[in-house]
């Protein structure tokens, strides 16, 4: 993606349009720490990622939340496997976070971004990217920015 931030420190990014292939999670939120690996295990059984980065893309739609794990690729190298869904990540502005901590703390590092755009006048929206499923390492936390207001202008705490 980009050369990480120092841990824990949010900045403002420019993503290329990218895709997540993968495996659709639909499941009530309640459910999603029970669904999520699952789908994990089922995703990377089926050997389709190929050594591309792991990734979670997430929305909300009228219908609810929609989850898709799976490998993210480049626009013009998206193969879809039978049994998988693409999600669309558009080019734009993001809010990143590196989450160095424990995967079970992944949902503090979005509360952080959040917690960063209401202090700096940045408004986000429904899009997230979770990049860095391996077997360690940071995961790079994303949230589509939907307007800045009199925040930073590329980067800040």
């Amino acid at each position: 993606m980009s050369t990480p931030a120092p841990a824990e420190s949010v900045e403002i990014v420019e993503l290329p349009t990218r895709v997540v292939v993968g495996e659709l999670v639909a499941a009530p939120f309640d459910r999603l720490h029970v669904e999520v690996p699952a789908a994990w295990r089922r995703f990377t059984a089926s050997g389709v990622a190929h050594g591309a980065a792991l990734a979670e893309a997430s929305f909300t739609t009228e219908s609810g939340y929609v989850e898709v794990v799976g490998a993210l690729r480049d626009v013009d190298a998206v193969a879809v496997p039978a049994g998988h869904v693409p999600v669309l990540v558009p080019a734009g502005r993001y809010a990143r976070l590196v989450h160095a901590g424990e995967l079970t703390r992944i949902a503090d590092g979005f509360a952080r971004i959040y917690a960063w755009a209401d202090a700096h006048a940045v408004t986000l929206g429904g899009r997230k990217l979770d990049v860095g499923y391996h077997a360690e390492g940071p995961h790079e936390l994303y949230i589509d920015i939907l307007e800045h207001g009199d925040g930073p202008s590329a980067s800040g705490e």
